[in-house]
């Protein structure tokens, strides 16, 4: 496999056939793809960048009092340099949400449970669940894509998604000469769905000769990747590429809404 030297751009609206094979080439030669053609709501995904960046405003008591160390089930907010990747605190504050499937629907309790909302902004919460309604239609979307690309029915993969357990992260990353935003990793889940700022030149994925390639932001696109589990599931056709999140500039900050469509 040669080394890619950039991130493909695929329509979703597209023919179906086309989207499908675009799709898998993407998987498996890069592990990365920007997406567009998604008909997410422009109101919403600014609606999401905006609640965000009104939270992480907010007094440090305020946010402390939904921190993720009053939680059992890992959901809340983190402090700069909480959140760790490879041994190293990395450069962001967040606050980690997961879907809120009742606990007797589960095999075992020990990450379900209930997330942590903030009163403030109001606005937080309904976004959110709205963004989660429209993600898990474009991660199923895609999916159903990835399944004709390999020859399988479309809905190969759909029982896996009956009761998603999904996880968004809202994620401010804040300016360090020590640390990244976040270190180098490959995301464990199955597809990973990135909606940001329009920072530049914050994210970068690693390609098979070692080399940082960034992903640049293109307007109204969501940067989506492999995640190891979707790499297992096709036998390591598809790749779960190594990358991370460099600091944004000194005074300057960067907001991102990583979606996990996981099973």
């Amino acid at each position: 496999m040669r080394a890619f030297r950039g991130v493909p751009l695929i329509d979703l609206s597209g023919d179906p056939l086309l989207v499908g094979k675009a799709l898998r080439r993407a998987c498996t030669e890069v592990g990365f793809f920007q997406l567009i053609g998604h008909n997410v709501p422009t109101a919403l995904t600014n609606g999401i960048l905006r609640e965000a960046s009104d939270f992480f405003a907010r007094p440090q008591a305020e946010k402390e009092q939904i921190s993720i160390r009053n939680s059992s089930t890992y959901r809340g907010y983190q402090r700069v340099h909480e959140n760790v990747t490879g041994n190293k605190p990395d450069s962001h504050e967040a606050i980690d949400l997961y879907s809120e499937s009742p606990l007797a629907h589960r095999a075992s309790g020990g990450h379900f449970g209930r997330n942590q909302w903030p009163l403030h902004p109001a606005g937080l919460q309904p976004t959110v669940e709205a963004y989660v309604h429209e993600m898990s239609r474009v991660g199923t979307t895609i999916m159903q894509a990835l399944a004709g690309s390999l020859e399988l029915p479309r809905d190969h993969f759909q029982p896996f998604y009956n009761d998603p357990f999904w996880c968004v992260r809202l994620i401010r990353y804040e300016p360090s000469n020590h640390h990244l935003g976040v270190g180098t990793h490959t995301d464990y889940g199955c597809l990973t769905l990135v909606h940001a700022d329009d920072t530049p030149a914050m994210l970068q994925a690693q390609n098979i000769d070692g080399e940082w390639i960034t992903v640049e932001p293109v307007p109204g696109a969501f940067t989506c990747n492999v995640g190891d589990m979707l790499a297992r599931w096709t036998n390591g056709l598809f790749a779960s590429t190594p990358h991370r999140v460099l600091p944004p500039p000194e005074g300057s900050s960067r907001i991102s809404v990583p979606f996990f469509f996981e099973p």
